[in-house]
């Protein structure tokens, strides 16, 4: 019987504070919707902010997505 190899994938995260690479190009949009959002949840409270707030960033994303198309 032979030695198996085995293959080990390893996670290496980002150091804090850094953006990657491949995200920087959202950063600008997420900053804005996040602003956005925050000012049309200010009655919220608790849990039903944090899920409107989601709501609403995810649908702004959504919305850039498609105009830069």
């Amino acid at each position: 019987m032979g030695k198996e190899k085995q293959m080990i994938i390893r996670n290496t995260p980002y150091k804090k504070g850094e953006i990657p690479k491949h995200l920087k190009q959202y950063t600008d949009k997420l900053a804005q919707a996040s602003r956005e959002c925050a000012l049309s949840t200010e009655d919220l409270e608790g849990m039903e902010r944090v899920q409107a707030m989601n709501a609403c960033v995810s649908q702004k994303m959504k919305e850039e997505g498609i105009k830069n198309e």
